[in-house]
């Protein structure tokens, strides 16, 4: 075997190593927007998710106690890569959540951030920006 195409090999692979760490590795910061209707005591929607991560996927919420301030809204995300969960703590119009669990790319990951609460339509729909950070 040539030992200059050894040599060579590592470092033609280097790009395909970083990216692989990169795309499987730690979080970062995070932008995420959920649109939703109200189905009291719980909520369900859509939402998209940005920056570290990329996904996409629909969301349903329960609100349990939903009597107490602020409202505590546990809110299970299915997306392409993977599941979590969200607890919000909500005081409208501020949101601040923290990641419970996860599955696929969010599994293993910690979390926290804020949302602004955008009520709409008569009170029955929203549209909530977020952002956030995540780690493994």
């Amino acid at each position: 075997m040539d030992e200059a195409r050894l040599e060579e090999d590592p470092v033609k692979l280097l790009p395909l190593l970083l990216a692989v760490g990169a795309l499987g590795g730690a979080g970062g910061k995070v932008a995420f927007v959920q649109h939703g209707v109200f189905t009291h005591p719980a909520d369900k929607g859509t939402w998209t998710m940005t920056r570290a991560i990329v996904d996409s996927g629909t969301f349903v919420g329960v609100c349990a106690p939903c009597s107490v301030d602020p409202v505590h809204l546990r809110r299970t995300y299915r997306g392409k890569l993977g599941t979590f969960v969200l607890l919000h703590l909500i005081h409208v119009p501020h949101d601040r959540w923290s990641l419970l669990s996860g599955t696929g790319r969010y599994a293993h990951l910690h979390g926290r951030g804020t949302c602004t609460v955008h009520i709409v339509v008569n009170e029955v729909s929203f549209r909530d920006p977020c952002t956030g950070t995540l780690s493994p």
